[in-house]
Formats: C-alpha cells, sequence, structure tokens
C-alpha cells in the first residue's frame, strides 16, 4: 500500500524507505521468535521423553485465586519435601539416641551351675550375672546424638520460619501481578484494538499523516508487548506460589 502511495506520489521517498525499514525489523523480529518457539518446543520434547512434535494447545489459566496467608503456609509445612527429609533427619537421631540408651543398660544373665560343700556334697546353685563395665564408651556417642538432635530441630524451626516467608512473599508477588493484568485487560487491551482499527481508518481517510501513524502504531505495538509481559509475570507468580506449597510447577 505505501509503494502505491509512493507512486502515486502521495508520500515521500523518506516515508516510504521508513516504512520498508520498519516492515523488515518486523520480519526480522517474527523469525526470531518462530526461532525461539522451535527451540522451547524441542527442549519440551526432550523433558517429556517423547520423539512426536508438539504443540501448545487450548488457553493457560493464570487467574485461579490463592489461597489465604495462614492456609498456604500450613499446606506447604506438610507438603515441602525439604522440610520432611529435615524431619526425617531429627527422627533418625532421635531413633538412634534410644538405640544407644538401650545398649548402656547392661544385660544381666541367668546361669545354672554345681558347687560342692564343705562335706563333699555337690549342689545345684543358681544366679544372676550382670557385668558392671569400668568405663561407658556409650556416653560420648549418645552426647554426640543430644547435640545432633538438637541441631536437627533447630534447623527444622529455622525451615519452618523461611518456607512461611516465601509463601508470604510469593502470595504478595502473586497478588501484584494480578492486579497488573486485570489493569490491563480493564483498561489497556480493549482501547489497543480499538486505536489499531481507528488508526488504520484515520490514514486511509487522509485524516492523519504518514509519520503520526508510525509513532502511534510503534506506541500501541509497545502497550501489545508490555501486556504479554505482564501475562508471563503472573504465570510465573503463579507457578512459583505452587513451588513454595509444595504442591509442584
Amino acid at each position: 500500500m505505501i509503494r502505491i502511495k509512493r507512486n502515486a506520489g502521495e508520500v515521500s521517498g523518506l516515508e516510504l524507505n521508513v516504512a520498508m525499514v520498519r516492515y523488515a525489523r518486523a520480519r526480522k523480529e517474527t523469525l526470531d521468535g518462530q526461532q525461539d518457539l522451535r527451540q522451547v518446543l524441542l527442549e519440551v520434547r526432550r523433558l517429556v521423553g517423547v520423539q512426536e512434535a508438539i504443540a501448545p494447545v487450548g488457553e493457560l489459566p493464570v487467574r485461579t485465586p490463592p489461597l489465604p496467608l495462614q492456609q498456604a503456609g500450613d499446606r506447604a509445612l506438610t507438603n515441602r519435601p525439604d522440610l520432611l527429609a529435615q524431619g526425617f533427619e531429627s527422627q533418625r537421631a532421635e531413633a538412634e539416641i534410644a538405640l544407644r540408651r538401650r545398649e548402656v543398660v547392661p544385660n544381666p544373665s541367668v546361669g545354672v551351675f554345681f558347687t560342692r560343700e564343705g562335706t563333699g556334697d555337690r549342689i545345684l546353685v543358681g544366679g544372676v550375672s550382670i557385668p558392671l563395665p569400668v568405663f561407658n564408651r556409650r556416653q560420648g556417642e549418645l552426647a554426640s546424638l543430644g547435640a545432633r538432635r538438637e541441631q536437627a530441630g533447630a534447623e527444622v524451626l529455622s525451615l519452618e520460619q523461611e518456607i512461611r516467608k516465601e509463601v508470604e512473599q510469593a502470595i504478595s508477588q502473586w497478588e501484584a501481578a494480578l492486579q497488573s493484568f486485570q489493569l490491563f485487560q480493564r483498561e489497556i487491551i480493549e482501547r489497543i484494538e480499538e486505536n489499531f482499527r481507528l488508526l488504520e481508518t484515520a490514514y486511509r481517510e487522509r485524516k492523519i499523516e504518514f509519520p503520526q501513524v508510525l509513532i502511534m502504531e510503534n506506541d500501541l505495538i509497545s502497550a501489545n508487548l508490555a501486556y504479554l509481559d505482564v501475562a508471563l509475570a503472573l504465570r510465573m507468580a503463579a507457578i512459583r506460589l505452587r513451588e513454595v506449597t509444595g504442591e509442584g510447577p
């Protein structure tokens, strides 16, 4: 269209060159985007472990409301594998302490034997033998295990506090991203689409000049790209929230 206007003398050579440069840049960005998409799909195939082609379909839900802070924190303390592993370490130390304490208690033994009295008669005698160790080598092990148990318990408490902080930060991030996303949907996206239509109509009716079209069109495209960034930020915040609550990505 711009070439036709140039041939008709309606636009200058400068305006034609600006339009051609802009078109070339748009084509370059399109090709780069297509290449990025192919690379991402190949990576998805590798992670999933399939050979057939994969294509994204359907809508990606990103507006599921999060749990209340207290409930999300409690769920994280139940689901987080790192906290579960730390709890198992504390339980293992407790079990080893119980085992060592049982080993400290001497095992009595019952025996039966014959002895002779002064008269020379043999008498059957029974008895209980209890070993009395001179040095109890288990005391050092018990002290070491006790220290390990205390350390494991302290690490569990510290990790619980850290997890609650992570949940609080993730919910705050999700709520901020949701507000931005809703703002774009409510006040910007519909106006962007409408402005594209109005801009094209105004240019066809020669109400605005070509340089003005380029400037206004560039602003509208930038707004569209910003909307995609906001939508991505919301999705990433939702993924982060699922991660910190131990529900997976």
